[in-house]
């Protein structure tokens, strides 16, 4: 602070004050204008004038009423060190905070900072830029003054004056008449004689628009009617740009408020990377995705990328193998835009913001089971079986998540279990998440009640591994009304080999046959009568499958069982195809401390007492073969064995296995989270993860459904169906626009068999004349012959 006193040259000059002129003005300590500010600084107040006094020396003087003055001595005072904050605050009568927000304006606007700003009105709002394109392509579109400033906000005389400022200069020729949207109709009025006299007195831009509005009125009035009855079932606006690559004008209506989502807009493109995209637009339409969201969510405010655009952008990464938000970085926005109908596609930092506002809603859970139940309707042939199993997310990060079982890894670790549903045929169907890494036979029951209100009274089969093995639950589970099938657990005794008897079986267009023998089993001491199917393997193996059901035959038993692994490929196909696992964000929420998790303290008692007896086993092994190693002759050096090392090691062991078996009893096998993890367990966040799976479900299911499909025109749809959709969305084409359709040309293919392949997939998609969502435009699928060999 240039402009006050050099403090080092007045504490110079104030130690070289002589003490006659200190004690001299001992006696103004108690007049009635002076304000202590500590035992060495003082304000004197002296009609309006105000002075800061420091050990006798004035070093600041200001005005009462000058603001800025006041503000300057303060932050002198504090800065220089004279005073403490606290103590210049409790002498001028401010707070605190005043004197810091003071320096910190100081530091960033210097001394003008300080200085009070004029209050009141601002004037009126500000007609420029990109807002004059926007008016001016309304005009251009017929839409009267007063309709335009209806439309955007704005008053009809600010939008008469812009048109004026821009020289906006109307040609009846160039206007181009479009329907209008449903809520101008209200604002367009033609052209009576009763307003002829005052349209003579106005400018020469109203004579003109009055003159245009009079001459097209009725067709205007025919026009609007039209567009109200067809916009009002349809749910989507038009679009003001006519240039689908520029796209100015609809973003700052975004900007302003005045559009929830851009409506796509497409022209003829010569060629468009990742045009295969768009053969899997109508299986994600027949989901029912866009009207489910819709329903749920709503709107997620004016945007440009709105709801459908956010979803289909989604839904576009997932099917084009683009695993991560981030990997958007790797492809051309521009390109991806032409298959959504945008200039551009929304990037990493726009679709996190989308997605944190749809976790926002807290209802991705809703969504899903809202997406299941349509999905329900159009599949029971499939919900015959269900399979049921967990899929853990694992976490290596430093926050203290519960942990659960990996079994791809073999081990456990923190992470996040999640409960999947797939129909007999192994497609997806929901997933139920976890509080807190719960078992399968904790789990079971909830995912039953999800079930149940899926599939309304039907008895269904519901199939899941030995996780699950509990015969109390059995007994719930056929009480609520399913019947089960499982591997079944524990030691049992082996099955003589000449028993089983080979059975076989044609389903789903294929011969299966198994060596097999079956039995009745009772379980919970008789009260519980099962049907036991044994499998015996060509290794001699045999697998015990524990099953309710009766009325079908141990062949139909066996498969089902082992068809199991469709839901394990699922995973892996899920995990490899569209990183499942992957974590959406960092985001943790906290778990409920009153929920019962498993005891960590047991968990450890049990490890040590495994380890013990492993070792328990490995002495009396040694014992046993130094006692065999004794001839029978010397007999009596059997009690140097009872009395050597190896046994006073073996005593010592058993004590120890003893002293674990019993703290293990003693130790509850369940706790709440907040004794076993002193209350900082937490987990991953649910809202972003739910709704990213609902997504890669709904591409898993489109790309079955395309795969179907293709069945009949390629004969190896079951072996590689899945690696040639995949070749078809990564394939190039081309855009064309004819009447009201949106023709795609792909490229062929790396082979003739490939190319007819896609080609009677297109035929075949053709006829279900699928519109392009948020539009009238129906796809029409093509195939380019040449240069195949």
């Amino acid at each position: 602070m240039q402009h006050i006193l050099d403090f080092n040259l007045l504490l110079w000059y104030t130690q070289a004050m002589s003490e006659k002129n200190l004690l001299a003005l001992e006696e103004d300590r108690s007049h009635s204008h002076r304000v202590s500010i500590n035992e060495h600084a003082w304000l004197w107040k002296e009609g309006d004038m105000c002075s800061v006094f420091y050990s006798a020396i004035p070093v600041f003087r200001y005005h009462e009423e000058d603001r800025t003055g006041k503000h300057l001595a303060m932050i002198h005072l504090v800065e220089t060190g004279l005073a403490k904050a606290s103590e210049v605050a409790e002498a001028f009568s401010v707070h605190r905070t005043t004197i810091f927000r003071s320096q910190k304006k100081i530091e960033q606007e210097g001394v003008s900072g300080l200085v009070e700003k004029k209050t009141g009105p601002k004037g009126g709002k500000k007609i420029k830029g990109e807002l004059e394109k926007v008016i001016k392509k309304l005009k251009l579109q017929g839409l009267s003054n007063e309709a335009i400033g209806q439309r955007l906000g704005l008053s009809t005389t600010g939008v008469r004056k812009a048109l004026i400022r821009i020289g906006f200069k109307p040609d009846k020729e160039k206007i181009r008449q479009v329907p209008l949207l449903e809520s101008d109709a209200a604002n367009i009025h033609p052209v009576g004689k009763k307003e002829e006299g005052r349209l003579a007195d106005v400018s020469d831009t109203q004579e003109t628009e009055a003159a245009i509005i009079s001459e097209h009125s009725e067709l205007r009035e025919a026009e609007i009617k039209e567009s109200a009855e067809k916009e009002s079932p349809r749910g989507f606006e038009i679009s003001i740009d006519e240039d689908p690559g520029d796209r100015s004008v609809d973003r700052v209506l975004a900007r302003m408020g005045l559009l929830d989502d851009a409506v796509p807009v497409f022209c003829e493109r010569a060629k468009v990377s990742f045009a295969g995209f768009l053969l899997a637009v109508p299986a994600v339409v027949s989901s029912g995705v866009f009207e489910v969201a819709k329903k749920i969510y709503g709107s997620i405010g004016p945007s440009f990328y709105g709801l459908r655009t956010t979803l289909l952008t989604l839904l576009m990464m997932a099917i084009l193998r683009i695993k991560h938000p981030e990997g958007l970085k790797e492809k051309a926005p521009g390109n991806l835009g032409l298959l959504l109908g945008l200039d551009r596609a929304p990037e990493v930092k726009t679709l996190r913001r989308k997605l944190t506002r749809l976790a926002l809603f807290g209802k991705a859970y809703e969504f899903l089971k809202m997406l299941a139940h349509l999905r329900v309707k159009t599949q029971r042939k499939a919900l015959g079986y269900l399979y049921i199993d967990g899929f853990v997310r694992a976490y290596y990060g430093k926050r203290k998540l519960s942990k659960a079982y990996v079994s791809r890894r073999r081990l456990a670790m923190p992470g996040v279990t999640d409960y999947w549903v797939n129909d007999q045929n192994g497609e997806p169907l929901f997933v139920v998440p976890s509080e807190a890494n719960y078992g399968l036979v904790k789990m079971l029951k909830p995912v039953l009640r999800e079930i149940r209100s899926l599939v309304g009274k039907r008895r269904v089969s519901v199939v899941f591994d030995r996780g699950g093995w509990s015969p109390r639950l059995f007994s719930e589970i056929l009480d609520l009304g399913f019947d089960i099938m499982t591997y079944r657990k524990g030691k049992t005794r082996k099955i003589s080999k000449e028993r089983f008897q080979e059975h076989s079986l044609n389903v789903d267009g294929r011969t299966v046959g198994y060596q097999l023998h079956e039995q009745a089993v009772r379980l919970l001491k008789g009260k519980l009568r099962l049907r036991q199917v044994t499998r015996l393997r060509e290794d001699n193996h045999q697998t015990q499958i524990v099953t309710s059901r009766w009325d079908i035959s141990a062949a139909m038993v066996a498969y089902r069982m082992f068809e199991r692994w469709r839901q394990e490929n699922y995973f892996k196909y899920m995990q490899e195809e569209y990183a499942l696992d992957a974590l959406v964000d960092y985001n943790f929420e906290p778990v409920d401390l009153a929920t019962e998790v498993a005891s960590p303290e047991r968990k450890a008692a049990e490890k040590r007492l495994k380890a013990a007896r492993e070792e328990l086993a490995k002495r009396e092994k040694e014992y046993g073969a130094e006692a065999f190693d004794h001839p029978e002759s010397l007999h009596p050096s059997m009690r140097k064995i009872a009395n050597s090392k190896v046994r006073r090691e073996l005593e010592k062991w058993r004590a120890r296995v003893e002293k674990l078996e019993q703290k293990v009893r003693s130790l509850p096998k369940r706790v709440t989270a907040g004794e076993a993890y002193k209350g900082e367990l937490v987990r991953l966040s649910q809202e972003r993860k739910l709704l990213t799976d609902g997504i890669k479900m709904i591409a898993y299911q489109a790309e079955s459904a395309l795969r179907n499909i293709l069945r009949p025109h390629y004969s190896r749809a079951d072996e590689e169906g899945r690696k040639l959709i995949v070749s078809c969305f990564q394939n190039n084409g081309v855009l064309e626009l004819k009447d009201d359709k949106l023709i795609v040309t792909f490229d062929p293919l790396s082979s003739s068999h490939r190319t007819s392949a896609l080609a009677g997939l297109c035929k075949e998609l053709n006829e279900c004349e699928v519109k392009y969502p948020g539009t009238e435009f129906v796809l029409e699928y093509r195939v380019r012959y040449e240069n195949v060999a």
